[in-house]
């Protein structure tokens, strides 16, 4: 059973951002945060995405049937909420219309679908 605690993961990401960083990102120019960290500034955008979106929807682009938790609907939201520059205050201000580069694998390409 591959069970792992909140806790766990939120060690996981931290240990994912020392990855990054050793390859090379200047950490002056580069935001690393975590959803569970920064979700008050993510929130906003998440229930637009989740009303926008439908169970359908979430069902033909990830197969997930009526037996899935309800976590496997509402993370799709979730992770496309920050390709808007508003999730970011204190980087971009007030400014809505920054356009945003998502560099993603083609494991992430159904999120921005």
């Amino acid at each position: 059973n591959n069970v792992f605690c909140v806790s766990e993961y939120h060690k996981l990401a931290f240990e994912n951002a020392k990855d990054i960083i050793a390859v090379g990102f200047d950490i002056t120019k580069t935001f690393i945060f975590t959803d569970l960290d920064y979700i008050q500034y993510l929130y906003p955008n998440v229930c637009k995405i989740q009303k926008a979106v439908t169970a359908n929807q979430i069902h033909g682009i990830f197969g997930f049937g009526l037996e899935a938790h309800c976590g496997k609907f509402s993370y799709p939201a979730i992770q496309a909420a920050p390709s808007f520059s508003n999730c970011f205050p204190h980087i971009f201000g007030t400014k809505i219309d920054v356009p945003c580069l998502i560099p993603c694998a083609i494991d992430q390409d159904p999120y921005f679908r």
